[in-house]
């Protein structure tokens, strides 16, 4: 799943025009007809683990930053986002939670590589 994850935060950097790698993607997609890889990354794992994925998106929502950059989810940003939606996660949920966040807060950090 981190891996999958990797590839779709991927699509959400921005290049140093400014623009979504995934918006760059579809327009070179759509101008030459060809199907850009990159845009359509395939999960190779259960679908009924992909709500986890669901549910990082959600909880990221409310992330701070500390104007030096983004924030790791707090506890106290998972309990709020618990008690807001009325949800209780699972230890294995919470520890999902944090290894993708981990991984959006690399994938995001990273230099882009040739944009």
């Amino acid at each position: 799943m981190a891996d999958f994850a990797a590839k779709v935060f991927q699509l959400g950097k921005r290049t140093k025009n400014k623009e979504l790698l995934r918006d760059v993607y579809a327009s070179v997609e759509a101008q030459t007809g060809k199907r850009i890889e990159a845009l359509h990354p395939e999960y190779e794992g259960p679908d009924s683990a992909l709500y986890v994925l669901e549910l990082f998106w959600s909880v990221a929502r409310g992330r701070g930053s500390s104007g030096f950059g983004l924030s790791p989810l707090s506890n106290a940003d998972i309990q709020a986002w618990c008690w807001l939606n009325d949800e209780r996660l699972t230890k294995l949920e919470l520890e999902l939670i944090y290894l993708l966040d981990a991984c959006y807060l690399t994938t995001m950090m990273a230099d882009n590589d040739g944009d």
